[in-house]
């Protein structure tokens, strides 16, 4: 680009290029820069800015916490519900063994949840004589735990409550 000489009248910042065939067009080389208000201090605004802030975390801080515990209580029945869903469905593969007996079906269940450290659970299958069963008959087999037991944090929203998982598997 060609720069000409600021004609008289063009605030300075700006340069005349000359562009073919359109003429002189202002361009803008420097921003004008106007003087910066003094920011106020942090002294200035610190009182009332420190009492907001309380009143901020006063207010947010328990419902965060509740938010969090519920979570936390949240996750925790859903990690029980899925163990006692896989105890069920491996104790029903070991009901559908010939000649299992319910102490080998309740050692396999009894193996999973003590590793995954739930209480007080028990196990129910049906049929109990599984001698008679044929091929296309039906196992089902339900693990059940008392939540209260088993919750993390507050124990007393699941008071009395129980959580049952049942798998049903066909003999082949």
């Amino acid at each position: 680009m060609d720069f000409h000489v600021r004609p008289r009248g063009v605030p300075r910042g700006f340069a005349w290029p000359l562009a073919k065939g359109i003429g002189p067009s202002p361009v803008r080389l420097f921003r004008r820069t106007r003087p910066m208000r003094s920011r106020p201090t942090p002294q200035r605004f610190s009182r009332s800015r420190r009492g907001a802030a309380l009143v901020d975390v006063a207010v947010c801080l328990p419902v965060l916490c509740l938010i969090c515990m519920g979570v936390f209580e949240a996750c925790s029945l859903i990690y029980l519900q899925q163990s006692l869903k896989v105890a069920a469905y491996e104790a029903a593969r070991v009901a559908l063994v010939p000649g299992s007996t319910n102490t080998n079906i309740e050692h396999q269940a009894d193996l999973i949840l003590n590793a995954r450290n739930v209480s007080r659970w028990s196990i129910a299958v049906t049929p109990s004589d599984r001698s008679k069963l044929l091929s296309g008959d039906f196992v089902t087999v339900t693990a059940a735990a008392p939540c209260e037991e088993n919750s993390l944090l507050c124990n007393w929203f699941y008071r009395g409550r129980e959580l049952s998982s049942s798998v049903v598997l066909m003999l082949d």
